[in-house]
C-alpha cells in the first residue's frame, strides 16, 4: 500500500510530516490526507518523492525492492546538460529517451 510506504519513507528519513511536506511541495494537511488515505499521491509526487529521496520507483509502488536506490553520478551530470537545453530540444531529448526504453523494453 502506497500511502503505507510515504510513512515508512518519511519516517526513516526522520522527518516530520510538515518537513517531508514541505520539501515535496505539498502541505502539511495534504500529506496528512495521502497518509490516512483520503488522497492519491500523484505522478509528479511519485518523481519528485524517489528524485529527491534516491527512492527505489519500484519499492515507492509495489513495495519490492530496496527502498533506496545508489545515487548515480551520471544521474547528476544528464540533469545538468537537460537542464541547459532549449525547451524544444528537452522535449526531443524526452521523446528520444522514451523510444530508447521501448527499444530496451523490446531487447531484454
Amino acid at each position: 500500500m502506497l500511502y503505507l510506504r510515504i510513512i515508512q519513507l518519511r519516517k526513516t528519513l526522520n522527518l516530520t510530516q510538515d518537513e517531508f511536506a514541505f520539501k515535496i511541495g505539498i502541505s502539511r494537511a495534504g500529506l496528512s490526507a495521502i497518509e490516512t488515505k483520503r488522497c492519491d499521491v500523484t505522478e509528479s509526487n511519485k518523481i519528485l518523492i524517489c528524485n529527491l529521496f534516491n527512492v527505489n520507483r519500484v519499492w515507492l509502488e509495489t513495495g519490492e525492492g530496496d527502498m533506496f536506490i545508489e545515487h548515480n553520478p551520471l544521474h547528476d551530470e544528464f540533469i545538468l546538460l537537460f537542464d541547459n537545453l532549449d525547451i524544444n530540444f528537452q522535449q526531443f531529448l524526452l521523446d528520444t529517451a522514451k523510444r530508447l526504453l521501448d527499444l530496451q523494453d523490446n531487447i531484454l
